[in-house]
């Protein structure tokens, strides 16, 4: 049979077990109060503490609020130039992405001003060959229609004819020449070459020689309009390729 009884000094009291083993607790709440169990004879004596739930409860601690002013204001300050700081970052980025933003509106604005002069200088070229084909074909024309006039022994229609083919072909090697047509100005001008020296045959009443010239200077016209026609095809490229 085990017996519980309750002291304010460990110790072992044999045989007085109090009727009220919580007493000595409630009386001495600031003392640690122990148990020490009697076990049945030939068993050891255990002790244990009690629960004394004054001594064993702790009360946390409160953090103590200052009301200092002077430590609130400097909070209050400190809360603030800290906004400000961020405020000021931000700004900064602000500023730097709209000065990229205006930086790339600008070469924007300068890379589309280039392309339109691009477009505008390539539609310029295709327009001068097209112009060129035209006049080297009527020319053309003029040599073979002056050629027919001598056959058929008009050798006036025929001076008329040769001096508007070799006005247009003149034209045509000029023009050619200025936009790096190196090629189909060289054509041209054979055919002026050409039909320059039937007018000198006409003029000496070599006929013979004058239709040779004719067919020379109608073969070189149409070359040069060949060749105008794929400078075109290829998107009018300079630099003495056509």
């Amino acid at each position: 049979m085990v017996h519980r009884i309750s002291v304010a000094v460990i110790a072992v009291i044999p045989l007085a077990v109090p009727a009220d083993p919580g007493a000595a607790a409630r009386a001495a709440p600031d003392e640690q109060v122990h148990v020490i169990e009697l076990p049945a004879p030939g068993q050891a004596p255990k002790l244990t503490p009690s629960s004394n739930p004054e001594s064993a409860s702790t009360t946390p601690s409160t953090p103590t609020r200052t009301n200092d002013p002077a430590q609130q204001a400097q909070g209050e300050s400190d809360q603030l130039r800290a906004a400000r700081q961020q405020v000021t970052q931000l700004q900064a980025q602000v500023d730097r992405t709209s000065a990229e933003l205006q930086n790339e509106r600008a070469r924007t604005a300068s890379l589309e001003k280039q392309l339109a002069a691009e477009r505008a200088q390539r539609d310029q070229t295709a327009r001068a060959i097209a112009d060129r084909g035209a006049s080297l074909g009527v020319a053309s024309d003029d040599l073979a229609r002056a050629n027919q006039s001598l056959v058929s022994g008009s050798p006036d229609v025929a001076r008329d004819a040769i001096a508007d083919a070799k006005a247009r072909a003149a034209e045509a090697a000029r023009t050619a020449a200025v936009q790096g047509s190196s090629q189909q100005a060289a054509l041209a001008t054979q055919a002026q070459t050409w039909a320059s020296a039937s007018e000198e045959a006409l003029q000496r009443g070599d006929l013979f020689q004058a239709r040779q010239a004719l067919d020379a200077a109608t073969r070189a016209a149409q070359a040069a309009q060949a060749r105008g026609a794929e400078g075109a095809a290829n998107g009018g490229r300079s630099g003495g390729e056509y």
